[in-house]
């Protein structure tokens, strides 16, 4: 509804870079937008998206098998139910870093950020959660590099023989 009502107020600017005269701000807001949707991207494969984007149910549902939330923690799941998805600090950077700032963008980055910072309410749960997981994927991380290595390291020796 919102976007097939829109308006486009491109007649009111609210700030305005020129990227053509300016390299150092071009770069500035290529790298700053190339991380942020880096992160986007790399917290939906993180999060599951085809469950975000509501195929898995869909395939579940014509399996019969139980919804997909079913299989997941429950800390998982208490997660989905304050955030569902990823990077509200990339998102909002996207919204309001640009050269060309207008009464439409700015209204809407507005709007999406209200929406991000009402709607998603994580709280200290939800935290101890995301920690204890990047503490024990740093943890498999080692354990298979460790692996590998030890793993080239006798191949090499083999092969030296």
């Amino acid at each position: 509804y919102l976007l097939d009502n829109w308006k486009h107020a491109d007649s009111i600017i609210l700030w305005q870079f020129n990227l053509d005269e300016n390299q150092v701000l071009w770069w500035a807001f290529t790298i700053t937008h190339t991380i942020c949707w880096t992160v986007i991207y790399g917290g939906c494969l993180i999060m599951d998206l085809p469950e975000i984007l509501g195929i898995k149910q869909v395939y579940y549902n014509m399996k019969h098998y139980a919804q997909p939330t079913v299989y997941k923690s429950h800390e998982l799941r208490q997660l989905y139910q304050h955030i569902r998805h990823p990077s509200f600090i990339s998102l909002t950077i996207i919204f309001c870093a640009t050269n060309l700032m207008s009464l439409d963008r700015f209204i809407l980055a507005s709007m999406m950020t209200s929406y991000m910072y009402l709607g998603w309410s994580t709280d200290q749960n939800d935290v101890l959660y995301q920690k204890s997981q990047l503490i024990r994927k740093k943890y498999e991380l080692n354990s298979f590099l460790n692996n590998k290595s030890k793993w080239m390291m006798e191949t090499s020796t083999m092969m030296s023989k």
